[in-house]
C-alpha cells in the first residue's frame, strides 16, 4: 500500500496485489538408453524446463537387472553407472521444485556385450640384446570392480626353441608384469581376463622381439603385380611383402616422385602397408618410392618405375560421347551395343560390337569385329555409317548421344600437318590451310590448300566475279535504254511531202512556238542518230510529223518545201546542223544522216526505230 499525505493528512492510498502464476514442471529424459559393453562409465542425463527453476533430483535403482551396478551422483541430473553386465536395468527419477511440484520419470538402460575386455598398451615390444627383460602393461583393460576378475599372463610361443621354464614371468596375475631371461628371437605372450563366475573371458596378445646388435637395415623387394597398365586398366599393385629386416619392420611408407604426373593416388590407406594400390592414373611414367623403417629406426629406400600406356588398340576404336550421368546401368549399356549392331547390320551382317571400356563417365569405347573372320573392322567405315543415323540411334537407345567418332584422328592431314587427337582437327604446317569443303562435306580433316595459291586464286575469282557483275549490269542498262528507245519511236516516221503540195510552209512564228513546246515536253538526250522533231505525240497518240503519204526515195530533198517543213526542222532540233547526206531506211521508212546511221550500224546492225536488221548497203540516198 502506498499513501500520499498533505499537512500530515492522508489524501488517498493505492493497494497492489501481486498475482503469481506457477508454470508446470517439465522433466526431459531419454529412454530407453542402449549401450554396448564393455564400458567403464555409463551416464544417464535429465533436464527440466524452465531451466532457471531450482529443483532437486533423486535417482533410484529398481533392482531389476542381472547384477547390482555401481551408482554415483544419485542426487544430480547426471547419473553415473558402472560395473554392469548385459541385460535391462530400470532407474526412477524424482524431480521436485521449491513450490512442491513433483515429476517422476522411469529410464530403461539396455546393455549388450561382455563386461570385461583385455587390453595392452603396446601389442609389440622391442628388446635389444644384451637386455633380456621387458615390461608388459595391461592396465588399460576393463574389469568388474565389485566382483573379482582373474588375470593371467602366459607364454604362447617362441621361435628360438628356448625352454619355456627358463622364461620368468614376474606377477603373472597382475595387469602389469615383467618378463625376464629372454634371448634373441620372438616371443608371444597372452593376457587373459576371466570373471569370477567364469562366464566371461577376454584375451589380448603381445609380441616381444629381441634383436641382436649386429642387425642390418631392411632389404626391400618390390614386385609389380599388374604387368600391363593403361588408361582403361587403371590400377597399379605394388607388392613389397617379401621385404626382410633383421630388426623387424616398424613402418611402411609409399610415395610418388615429384617428377611423375600429379594425378594418381593411393587407395584404402595402402601407402602405409606392404602392398600399395594406386589408381586414377593418366598416360605417362610414374616413379614410386618405398621407405621401410625397422624397429631400430634404420631406414631403407627403393624406387620402382611404372609406365602407364594409352588406350590399347586405339586405332581400331570408336568413341561415343553421351550426356553425363552418375553411372551407366548394365542393361542400358547392353541395349546401346545391341542398337549399334542393328544400325550396322545392313552394312556388315556379321558384325559384332565389343565394349572396350569407359574412358570417362560419359565416354564409351567400342570396336567392331567380324565374328566369322575374326577381323577388326575399320572404325572409319563404321563411324561414317553411324553419323548419318545418330538421331535414330539416340531414339532407339534412349540415350542422349552427343557425338560418334573414331578414338584417334586417322587422317594424315594431306602430309602437310599433324592431327590433334582431342579435337580431331588438323594442325597444318606453315603455308598450308584446310580445305573447308572437304572437311564439312566429306568430314575429312586435311591440309590441302597452299595459302599463297589460295590467296591468288581467291583474288582472281573475286576480280572475275566483279567484272562479270559489271558486264551484266551494263548489258541490262543497255537493253533497258534500247527498249525505252524502241518504245518511244516505234511509230515515228519521216513523211516526205509532194513538191506540188498546196500547203505552204509553216509560219516561222508557229514553228518557233511548236519547237519550244516540243523541247519542254521531250528533253531527249543527244544521240549519234538523226531523229525528227516529231518525237512528241499528237492528240490522237500518233507520232507523225505530216499527214501526207510517205513518198518514195526519189523525192527531191532539195525542194524548199521539204527542207523547210520536214528535214531541216528535224535536223536542227537534234544535231543543230543541216543534213549533208540524208539516207532512207527501207526497213522503217525513216530518213537519217548517213555518217551517223553508218556509225550506228557498225555497232549494232539494226534499225534504230524498229530494231529490224539493217546494213549499210541497204540505205537509200535521198537527193
Amino acid at each position: 500500500m502506498i499513501s500520499l499525505f498533505q499537512n500530515s493528512s492522508p489524501i488517498y492510498s493505492w493497494y497492489f496485489l501481486e498475482a503469481t502464476t506457477v508454470l508446470p514442471l517439465v522433466v526431459k529424459v531419454i529412454s530407453p538408453v542402449s549401450v554396448r559393453l564393455p564400458q567403464t562409465i555409463i551416464k544417464l542425463e535429465a533436464s527440466v524446463e524452465p531451466s532457471s527453476r531450482h529443483v532437486t533430483y533423486r535417482w533410484t535403482y529398481k533392482k531389476d537387472g542381472p547384477v547390482m551396478p555401481l551408482i554415483e551422483n544419485m542426487n544430480t541430473s547426471d547419473l553415473l553407472i558402472s560395473n554392469i553386465r548385459a541385460g535391462t536395468y530400470s532407474f526412477q527419477l524424482d524431480v521436485m521444485d521449491d513450490s512442491g511440484n513433483q515429476q517422476t520419470k522411469t529410464v530403461q538402460l539396455i546393455a549388450t556385450g561382455d563386461p570385461i575386455e583385455a587390453r595392452v598398451t603396446h601389442s609389440r615390444e622391442i628388446v635389444f640384446w644384451p637386455s633380456n627383460d621387458v615390461l608388459l602393461d595391461g592396465t588399460s583393460s576393463i574389469i568388474e570392480q565389485q566382483q573379482q576378475t582373474h588375470v593371467f599372463w602366459t607364454l604362447l610361443s617362441n621361435d628360438n626353441k628356448q625352454d619355456a621354464n627358463t622364461i620368468e614371468i614376474i606377477s603373472p596375475h597382475s595387469l602389469k608384469t615383467r618378463i625376464s631371461n629372454l634371448r634373441i628371437g620372438q616371443y608371444k605372450f597372452q593376457l587373459a581376463l576371466v570373471t569370477n563366475d567364469k562366464r566371461y573371458t577376454s584375451k589380448a596378445e603381445v609380441l616381444v622381439v629381441v634383436y641382436s646388435q649386429n642387425g642390418q637395415p631392411p632389404k626391400i623387394s618390390i614386385n609389380l603385380e599388374t604387368k600391363s597398365v593403361n588408361i582403361l586398366n587403371n590400377l597399379i599393385i605394388l607388392n613389397a611383402s617379401k621385404t626382410t629386416a633383421d630388426y623387424g619392420i616398424a613402418k611402411w611408407q609409399w610415395a610418388k616422385s615429384p617428377l611423375c604426373p600429379a594425378i594418381g593416388h593411393f587407395i584404402n590407406n595402402s601407402s602405409s602397408s606392404p602392398i600399395a594400390y594406386v589408381t586414377n592414373l593418366i598416360e605417362g611414367q610414374y616413379i614410386f618410392i618405398l621407405q621401410v623403417l625397422d624397429d631400430r629406426q634404420q631406414m631403407s629406400e627403393m624406387n620402382i618405375t611404372v609406365n602407364v600406356n594409352g588406350v590399347p588398340d586405339a586405332e581400331n576404336l570408336i568413341e561415343l560421347v553421351f550426356s553425363s550421368k552418375s553411372y551407366l546401368h548394365q542393361q542400358t549399356l547392353d541395349n546401346l551395343l545391341a542398337q549399334i549392331r542393328v544400325f550396322l547390320i545392313d552394312l556388315l551382317p556379321n558384325i559384332h560390337i565389343i565394349m572396350v571400356g569407359m574412358l570417362h563417365e560419359n565416354v564409351l569405347l567400342v570396336k567392331g569385329k567380324d565374328f566369322k573372320t575374326d577381323l577388326i573392322i575399320s572404325p572409319k567405315i563404321l563411324v561414317n555409317h553411324l553419323q548419318d543415323k545418330i538421331k535414330s540411334l539416340r531414339s532407339a537407345s534412349n540415350m542422349n548421344i552427343i557425338s560418334i567418332d573414331t578414338y584417334l584422328c586417322l587422317s594424315d592431314c594431306s602430309n602437310h600437318g599433324k592431327c590433334n587427337q582431342k579435337t580431331k582437327r588438323c594442325i597444318c604446317h606453315s603455308y598450308y590451310m584446310e580445305n573447308w569443303f572437304k572437311s564439312i562435306v566429306q568430314r575429312e580433316p586435311n591440309c590441302d590448300f597452299v595459302i599463297h595459291y589460295f590467296v591468288i586464286i581467291t583474288s582472281i575469282s573475286s576480280i572475275l566475279s566483279l567484272i562479270f557483275c559489271w558486264f551484266c549490269t551494263c548489258c541490262c542498262l543497255r537493253w533497258r535504254r534500247r527498249y525505252n528507245l524502241l518504245e518511244r519511236r516505234k511509230r515515228i516516221r519521216y513523211q516526205l511531202l509532194d513538191e506540188n503540195d498546196d500547203e505552204g510552209a509553216y509560219d516561222s512564228t508557229e514553228k518557233t512556238k511548236e519547237k519550244s513546246r516540243f523541247f519542254r515536253r521531250n528533253k531527249t538526250k543527244k544521240s549519234n542518230i538523226v531523229i525528227s522533231a516529231s518525237d512528241q505525240s499528237d492528240e490522237n497518240g500518233e507520232q507523225t510529223l505530216y499527214d501526207k503519204p510517205l513518198l518514195t526515195a526519189k523525192a527531191n530533198m532539195n525542194s524548199p518545201k521539204l527542207r523547210n517543213r520536214g528535214l531541216t526542222v528535224a535536223v536542227q532540233d537534234i544535231s543543230n546542223e543541216v543534213p549533208e547526206q540524208p539516207v532512207l531506211s527501207p526497213v522503217s521508212g525513216c530518213i537519217f544522216e548517213k555518217r551517223l546511221i553508218v556509225k550506228y550500224l557498225h555497232e549494232s546492225s539494226i534499225d534504230p526505230v524498229n530494231g529490224q536488221p539493217l546494213t549499210e548497203e541497204q540505205l537509200i540516198d535521198v537527193k
